[in-house]
């Protein structure tokens, strides 16, 4: 039989009672994902959506502004 007197033995049980813990409460996965780095992954993703939405924003804008004359200067009606 095992001998629970063996340092082994409770290092084990403390370290599949932490794994469960972590696992069981919402803090756990996260840090589950930061250890794994599915929290950057995470984060990568979400900050290429943002600049895909600002750069079609940004050419909407560059889009509804007016063009210039040709040479670049406006003639004055008057």
């Amino acid at each position: 039989m095992l001998d629970r007197s063996h340092p082994t033995f409770f290092a084990v049980l403390i370290i599949l009672f932490s794994l469960i813990f972590f696992i069981s409460c919402d803090s756990g996965k996260e840090t589950i994902d930061a250890v794994t780095g599915n929290k950057a992954v995470k984060q990568y993703q979400k900050s290429k959506e943002n600049i895909e939405g600002i750069t079609d924003k940004q050419s909407e804008r560059l889009g509804s502004i007016p063009e210039d004359d040709e040479d670049g200067e406006e003639e004055d009606e008057e």
